[in-house]
């Protein structure tokens, strides 16, 4: 396969094990330098490291009573860069449902994700995963 097909089979793949809460192979996905920057003006926003990352996927997973399944919409890549729109949905465990349209943006070198950046209704994603507007210690934000 050639570059932009694989990388775009890696981003599947990583979305795929984001569904089944793999979170172990998300985690080999991700390098250990990564650079997860989150849009938005909410207090989590910016440079999210890669450890607090790890831990809003798994609080995700913890939320649910049904997996998280992605509905990718399109996909688009161009040398090490993969785009994609897509959707997910999935109930919660206090009865309520978890939906999100992102778009997210992928870097990859050397069969792993090096960068991503999250396009996504920030404030909603705080409310659901976290219950309440939160901030990174690690971005210098003061925790709501």
């Amino acid at each position: 396969m050639g570059e932009t097909a694989d990388n775009k089979r890696l981003v599947r793949e990583y979305l795929q094990r984001c569904e089944d809460g793999d979170i172990a192979r998300v985690a080999e996905m991700l390098a250990p330098d990564l650079e997860w920057w989150v849009a938005g003006s909410f207090p989590g926003a910016g440079l999210v490291p890669r450890d607090v990352l790890m831990g809003s996927l798994g609080r995700i997973g913890g939320s649910l009573v049904e997996p998280l399944r992605f509905e990718i919409e399109c996909m688009t890549a161009e040398g090490d860069r993969v785009a994609v729109a897509a959707r997910a949905r999935a109930r919660r465990k206090d009865g309520s449902v978890y939906e999100q349209a992102y778009h997210m943006l992928f870097f990859i070198r050397d069969g792993v994700i090096v960068a991503g950046r999250p396009y996504l209704d920030t404030l909603a994603f705080a409310e659901q995963v976290h219950g309440a507007i939160v901030a990174y210690p690690e971005n210098g934000k003061d925790r709501e």
